[in-house]
């Protein structure tokens, strides 16, 4: 899930056999998070709407061949690697890099969804949820006397069930936000006057170190693309987030389904969804208004009651409703620690390369009591469940 963003957003990610991804927030009313709905959108198809919607598990060569995972590692080179490591932090990025790729392995040919990601795209590539359920049921009602007629329709009925068992209202919201990426990245290249030949070779760049003029280039456009596209992906999840914790029923009785099973597998249960009546993405993908508005009017009381609230008091650690990047230097440590002075930060008083002042914010900003009364108020909740 979220975790496992971490990974895939990652510039040198890496898989095993023993590896395995799961993305299944529907099943507890929620939304992929962290930037996982950039990491789905990403993906050939519909696969990643198919692993958002089903909760199905990738294990082994299959993280490779869906393009979660870019290399191949055997655990037996993990003590190599932190044999090298210091080395890696004296060099620059690029020979870094290239340390790194003289442990990647050739990945297995296996992947179990290779002869799956057509019929997975003829169903889930669809304008709504509502679609892709009609789609499926029209496969699994199909009466066929081929093999592969009866696997498809025994598949389509294990998908139907799979649906079944998740908020509708998270699937529609998910469903919305993956597609709302995918086009968003559509229009960025369109507006760059790139080509979809170039484009191509511009993402096989990303997948080795380039040595040329042109390979860099390319590798610097990529760059550009996904930053912009992974912001407005962290975007678009802030904004339905907040609003499914504001609205939904769902979300919060999964959520606490989720965290009851966890504290102890005998507190888990089924949460009764709601069905997605009228879903419209617009209610949940635009821009929040302001956390903190001032009301002068009656009509701006009734609309200030319709959006998400945030107290106050929260100000400091929320000064804005929408996502927003700390800029960051363009000189990165990581190129090369060694020459830490000539860092555009370096203060040659305080001996700092960064702001302590926007440091200690971060800290203050994720400090351990920040929602601690909320975070006690839920553990006072599942004693009481367990109670009864």
């Amino acid at each position: 899930g979220s975790g496992a963003s971490l990974c895939c957003l990652a510039n040198r990610s890496a898989a095993y056999h023993s590896s395995s991804f799961t993305c299944d927030p529907t099943a507890y009313g929620w939304i992929p998070d962290s930037g996982m709905s950039f990491v789905l959108a990403n993906l050939r198809g519909s696969l990643g709407v198919f692993l958002a919607l089903t909760g199905h598990t990738l294990s082994g060569p299959d993280l490779i061949w869906s393009g979660l995972c870019k290399h191949w590692i055997s655990p037996e080179a993990l003590p190599f690697l932190e044999l090298t490591a210091e080395k890696q932090l004296e060099v620059s990025e690029r020979e870094a890099a290239v340390l790194l790729e003289e442990h990647f392995l050739d990945a297995p040919d296996a992947y179990s969804l290779d002869d799956w990601e057509e019929v997975i795209h003829e169903h889930f590539d669809a304008p709504t949820v509502a679609e892709v359920r009609a789609r499926l049921k029209a496969t699994a009602s199909r009466q066929s006397t081929s093999v592969e007629g009866q696997l498809h329709a025994a598949w389509a009925r294990a998908v139907l069930d799979r649906l079944a068992r998740r908020s509708p209202l998270a699937a529609d919201v998910t469903f919305a936000l993956i597609r709302t990426v995918q086009q968003l990245k559509k229009q960025i290249i369109q507006d760059a006057g790139i080509f979809r030949s170039e484009w191509h070779k511009i993402r096989r760049t990303g997948l080795s170190v380039p040595f040329t003029l042109q390979g860099d280039c390319r590798k610097q456009i990529l760059e550009a693309v996904e930053d912009r596209l992974v912001q407005e992906a962290l975007q678009l999840e802030l904004r339905a987030a907040l609003r499914l914790l504001a609205w939904s029923t769902d979300t919060i009785d999964g959520l606490r389904s989720e965290c009851a099973g966890r504290l102890n597998p005998e507190y888990a249960y089924r949460p009764q969804w709601k069905q997605s009546q009228r879903f419209h993405k617009e209610s949940y993908l635009t821009p929040l208004q302001d956390f903190f508005p001032t009301i002068s009017s009656s009509r701006d009381a009734a609309s200030h009651r319709a959006g998400p609230h945030i107290s106050p008091s929260c100000a400091y650690f929320f000064p804005t409703p929408e996502f927003t990047v700390t800029p960051r230097t363009f000189f990165p440590l990581s190129a090369h620690p060694l020459i830490r002075r000539i860092h555009p930060d370096f203060d040659e008083e305080t001996g700092n390369d960064h702001n302590p002042y926007a440091m200690h914010k971060l800290q203050m900003q994720w400090n351990h009591s920040l929602f601690i009364q909320e975070r006690m108020q839920a553990l006072r909740h599942f004693r009481n469940v367990a109670n009864v």
